[in-house]
């Protein structure tokens, strides 16, 4: 019994010594690759919140902007691969970038391993009310009747919210002169002041505006409506059938880093996604919650890539 006792308390002491058991000790990083206060930087700060109960060490928040993103996907990339920094990625930055960046300085494929999705927010196509349209159906009939009279803006080249539009004109058949801007901030500051005519922007952003009637909602771009707009129609069921577009969040982790370290992030994000409080503030900004484990998101992960490559290619932007 003695031995037995032994041999058991050496087992014990063996697992507190592993990494999966000591991990985490301190801090964890979140990094987030865009400016604070924008939609992705809030979904961080709601899964940090609780995924940092649930660990029982804080999840930091830290914002990289910069560059479409790269900047804090790179230095998310470098990161020791030893979990205690890991990476709120998005449509844009975790897909779009590999097809429109050239000369990355990391592999933005290689340099990552997937751990757990998280959310995906509809985007919507806005117009401002001196167009004097409320419809798909009537916004195309315009657009076609007056080819390269009207604009529309986005948070810059090759951005989600660019190629959302652009695949938009292509689909409708229509012509519209793109503006880019440094974010989406100066494009909506446009947008509501007539300088442009209209954008697609994330659902959170555009909500407001929507509400108080400052701008008109033609339609939501996923493939059901959302539940904050919901007398709003899909762009797919107006008339422009197969159209979906939408920006998502998941965590991934540098390569390298243990499965089993991988395995207590993983589970600590799917516990915070599954908690009723967290889901109500995801979802009251518009989110839909995913909460997809590892092999969920490389599946995902991957369609997305295979779908946005001819999406990126067709539009003709590259950034070197």
């Amino acid at each position: 019994m003695r031995i037995m006792r032994f041999v058991l308390g050496l087992a014990a002491a063996v697992l507190m010594a592993s990494p999966a058991a000591a991990w985490p000790d301190r801090p964890v990083k979140l990094i987030v690759p865009f400016s604070a206060g924008g939609s992705t930087d809030v979904t961080a700060r709601i899964l940090a919140a609780k995924m940092s109960e649930l660990l029982g060490q804080q999840v930091i928040v830290e914002n990289k902007p910069g560059a479409g993103g790269t900047i804090g996907t790179e230095e998310a990339a470098r990161a020791t691969p030893d979990g205690y920094t890991v990476i709120l990625q998005t449509s844009s930055s975790s897909v779009i970038n590999v097809w429109l960046y050239q000369n990355l300085a990391y592999d933005p494929v290689a340099s990552f391993r997937p751990v757990a999705l998280a959310t995906r927010l509809p985007n919507v196509l806005v117009v401002n009310p001196s167009l004097g349209v409320s419809t798909l159906p009537d916004l195309i009939a315009r657009l076609q009747a007056e080819p390269d009279t009207y604009t529309y803006g986005s948070s810059g080249n090759g951005t989600i919210l660019h190629l959302s539009g652009y695949l938009f004109a292509r689909m409708a058949g229509v012509e519209i002169e793109h503006v880019p801007y440094g974010g989406a901030g100066p494009a909506m500051t446009d947008l509501l002041a007539g300088h442009i005519d209209m954008m697609v922007d994330n659902l959170p952003t555009a909500l407001g505006h929507i509400q108080s009637g400052a701008l008109v909602a033609i339609g939501v771009t996923t493939k059901t409506r959302s539940p904050v707009l919901p007398d709003v129609p899909t762009l797919d069921e107006s008339g422009l059938a197969g159209y979906e577009t939408y920006s998502w969040t998941g965590i991934f982790a540098p390569a390298g880093v243990p499965d089993d370290v991988v395995a207590r992030i993983q589970d600590a994000a799917l516990a915070a996604l599954a908690d009723p409080e967290t889901r109500r503030k995801l979802e009251d900004l518009g989110n839909e919650v995913l909460a997809g484990d590892a092999a969920a998101l490389d599946q995902f992960w991957r369609e997305q890539l295979a779908l946005w490559k001819p999406i990126v290619e067709g539009s003709g932007v590259t950034i070197e």
